[in-house]
């Protein structure tokens, strides 16, 4: 009797999580466990099964909707761009900024690349640098996998094919045992309160 309540009870609370996020796209672990008036330890194994089980997409610190969701809870149809029509998108500025960027990186540091089409054009100028480079994205790997002179690390991950990425909840259990000196983020915007956000929440390495 008593596995069959804590069964049901937890079959509710997923499904006031994804309720939740379709009302606003994302939250964090600290916020579901106070709406929920559970542990945040409890968040997390929620979370993580319900990112295996494709209802949501385990972000750093929270979730959010997956594509699929977010369309149906806009009552649209929405298909995510394929990262080969992305990176042909504002390519100038996206190579002045890894121009710059490029500045900022030593001689034997340790550098994380996310999936995005800007930190790409960084990994492009790091050819030849000796550096680290970490990253789940497929396109970084395939830039760098023949240079002597860069060490990469992969992170592991559900493989997302339309955007040549790992992504999930194993790319975020990787990417807490690595630091870093310097991590290169691509976003969708910076919220007033200095949140990051992106309209593809997978996009954290």
């Amino acid at each position: 009797m008593r596995c069959y309540l804590r069964c049901v009870t937890s079959r509710k609370r997923h499904a006031k999580i994804v309720e939740s996020l379709r009302s606003t796209g994302v939250a964090s672990v600290r916020e579901l466990a106070e709406n929920l008036q559970v542990s945040e330890s409890t968040i997390r194994r929620d979370l993580t099964l319900l990112d295996r089980n494709g209802e949501l997409l385990r972000t750093y610190g929270g979730a959010a909707l997956t594509p699929h969701g977010a369309a149906e809870a806009a009552g649209a149809e929405v298909d995510e761009i394929p990262f080969d029509l992305v990176i042909s998108r504002d390519e100038a500025l996206k190579e002045a900024i890894a121009e710059e960027a490029v500045k900022l990186v030593e001689d034997g540091s340790v550098i994380v690349l996310d999936i995005g089409t800007t930190p790409l054009a960084i990994a492009r100028r790091l050819r030849g640098r000796p550096v680290t480079v970490i990253t789940s994205s497929l396109p970084v790997l395939d830039v760098l996998r023949d240079d002597d002179a860069v060490r990469l690390v992969m992170l592991g991950g559900v493989l997302r094919r339309n955007y040549q990425s790992l992504v999930g909840s194993l790319t975020e259990q990787a990417l807490r045992q690595v630091s870093a000196d310097l991590l290169f983020l691509s976003c969708t915007g910076v919220r007033p309160n200095g949140h990051v956000v992106d309209n593809m929440a997978v996009e954290a390495p």
